[in-house]
């Protein structure tokens, strides 16, 4: 999740390509959001990373 949104990771040869999160109105996709920033990418990389380094609750 996104923002608290559900979202897909796209990798390209191990490298994140895009972040995309979907807005819905409980039956349908209303909304798509796509990011492709690579500085705004190196930041989700990184928390995803960081994520990834703590112990599970």
């Amino acid at each position: 999740m996104i923002n608290g949104q559900h979202a897909v990771l796209r990798y390209i040869d191990g490298e994140l390509e895009s972040a995309q999160s979907y807005e819905s109105d409980g039956d349908r996709i209303t909304r798509v959001h796509v990011q492709r920033n690579p500085e705004k990418l190196a930041r989700l990389v990184a928390a995803i990373a960081q994520r990834r380094l703590q112990p599970a609750a």
